[in-house]
């Protein structure tokens, strides 16, 4: 049997424009996680065509370990991403809603990186 959906999905950029934080509550049943980050630029994730490095997929991710996965991301970018429960039998749906985040444009005035 699949196991239920993951839940309680969080997104975080502790610093503008560097490396996003994903996290989720993991589930019983589940042995990985299935992680995918849409850049909404290219439009909402179409699951029918949806291939790694392509139209704006940035990222595809089994996690074997843990409930958390972080990736660099591009300051200014709108991100919505995904996270499945899977096992021996397949995967869940993706948790109950997803969930969209941006980091931040670095502030220049007062951020001597820029």
């Amino acid at each position: 049997m699949t196991p239920p959906s993951a839940s309680g999905p969080a997104a975080s950029c502790p610093s503008p424009g560097s490396t996003a934080s994903l996290s989720w509550t993991g589930v019983s049943g589940a042995t990985r996680y299935d992680v995918y980050v849409q850049d909404l630029a290219y439009g909402s994730l179409n699951w029918d065509t949806a291939v790694c490095g392509s139209n704006g997929l940035v990222v595809c991710q089994q996690v074997t370990s843990g409930t958390s996965y972080s990736f660099s991301t591009t300051a200014g970018k709108n991100y919505q991403w995904y996270v499945f429960a899977c096992n021996g039998w397949g995967c869940s749906a993706p948790a109950s809603y997803s969930t969209t985040f941006t980091c931040a444009i670095p502030n220049c005035n007062t951020n001597l990186d820029c």
